[in-house]
């Protein structure tokens, strides 16, 4: 039985490369992609519950690309926090998740003898920052 599910997801996956990308519906927020030349775009999403429906959203290709950050940032594992302030919520390499207001404040603290935990603007290629709610 697993054997035939297996098979079947193949060839589905063959057939569409982004089976699993076209699941995801983003979360409410207002999501920051920044370009390598320290240039962003802010792209609102807007889901109606009642709906189930999109109701504000950028273009499709933007869209996906923001999809695609978000799965590739998943968690993967529970640890207890690494910040006590509570000011990251979540890192990884593609994307960083933090409180709105933490973008009004650069920040540097050691939080172990040796570890320090901070905010710069570096630019990179591109990277995502969700943030809640929305109202960026």
């Amino acid at each position: 039985m697993l054997d035939e599910c297996l098979r079947i997801f193949k060839q589905e996956l063959k057939d569409n490369t982004n089976l699993v990308l076209n699941t995801i519906i983003l979360a409410d927020g207002d999501y920051v992609l920044v370009h390598s030349d320290g240039t962003y775009d802010v792209e609102k999403i807007k889901y109606s519950k009642k709906d189930h429906c999109l109701i504000e959203k950028p273009e499709d290709e933007i869209y996906d690309k923001l999809c695609f950050y978000d799965y590739q940032s998943q968690l993967v594992s529970m640890n207890k926090p690494q910040d006590p302030g509570k000011t990251i919520h979540s890192n990884n390499y593609l994307s960083l998740f933090v409180k709105k207001e933490s973008f009004n404040n650069d920040f540097e603290k050691e939080i172990y003898p040796g570890v320090i935990l901070g905010q710069k603007h570096i630019p990179v290629s591109s990277c995502l920052a969700y943030v809640p709610g929305g109202g960026y």
